[in-house]
């Protein structure tokens, strides 16, 4: 089985940034950090000052799954009000310190 732990990554980070965009006003900040041989922290921040909420979806709903991909493919993940919005983040385990490439695809592929 090929190792998705980059593709796990992105499709996170993108959902963060994307419920931030979505939801909240002013700037949106990302942080990413890699820690070696340990770990990749992400940390969205925005001006929303509401907690973000687990939400079940309708399964035929085009969004509202976000939130419950990152808690399903993070190793931890939450979320904090601060005095001028939240910061909401994930934590995900990288093999070795190294992150692999994500997968290519080609327009064959679709």
């Amino acid at each position: 089985m090929p190792d998705t732990t980059a593709d796990d990554i992105v499709l996170m980070v993108d959902e963060l940034v994307t419920n931030a965009i979505e939801h909240a006003t002013g700037p949106v900040w990302l942080r990413l950090r890699l820690r070696r041989g340990c770990c990749v922290i992400c940390k969205v921040e925005d001006g929303c000052q509401e907690a973000p909420q687990l939400r079940h979806s309708d399964p035929d709903a085009e969004n509202g799954r976000g939130l419950f991909l990152v808690s399903a493919l993070a190793d931890a993940f939450g979320a904090r009000i601060t005095t001028t919005g939240k910061v909401i983040w994930f934590r995900r385990r990288v093999r070795d310190g190294r992150i692999p490439a994500p997968r290519t695809t080609s327009p064959a592929d679709y």
